[in-house]
């Protein structure tokens, strides 16, 4: 159910603003999905259920302790037989 996931750059330690962009059709706007962003095992979630269909921005921070890969996930959280979710980006930046 991973969608998208990577891309594994080493982060400098700091903490660090993922601005995620994200397209949804009707077919998929009722479902749950959920974004993590962080290391690979300690990470900063968020679930949530788009409820239309449309283009959403999607900002989670995470602070890196000590320098580690990076992962971006998009999980959709139910079964989905049909339908468009687009990627559209994401902006990293340091705080």
């Amino acid at each position: 159910r991973f969608l998208v996931s990577g891309p594994y750059i080493t982060m400098p330690v700091g903490t660090w603003r993922a601005q995620v962009s994200l397209s949804f059709d009707d077919d998929v706007s009722h479902r749950r999905f959920r974004i993590d962003w962080g290391g690979v095992e300690t990470y900063a979630s968020h679930e949530f259920c788009p409820g239309r269909s449309g283009r959403f921005d999607i900002t989670l921070e995470h602070h890196w302790a000590e320098s580690s890969p990076a992962e971006l996930r998009i999980v959709v959280l139910e079964g989905v037989f049909h339908g468009h979710l687009l990627f559209e980006g994401a902006v990293i930046s340091r705080l």
